[in-house]
């Protein structure tokens, strides 16, 4: 028997500040980890990337050929 895949869903709220005497505009946000309930807010998107780092093994995708195909999930139930 083949152990289920690890599943990891992420929910990230981008905030757009109105920008102030003409300069640009600024953004924060807050990345949610579905699974653990656990929060971040950033300013910051390499913030973003070590929260997700967390639970899922990023540095290992980046390792994938830009043009390989990813497995495709079936949607059936096991």
């Amino acid at each position: 028997m083949t152990d289920p895949p690890s599943i990891s869903s992420f929910v990230i709220r981008i905030i757009e500040e109105p920008a102030q005497n003409e300069s640009a505009a600024t953004y924060r946000g807050i990345i949610r980890h579905i699974q653990s309930e656990r929060e971040l807010s950033f300013i910051n998107w390499s913030d973003v990337e070590s929260f997700i780092q967390q639970f899922v093994p990023i540095h290992k995708m980046s390792q994938l050929k830009k043009n390989s195909p990813l497995p495709v999930d079936s949607g059936g139930d096991n």
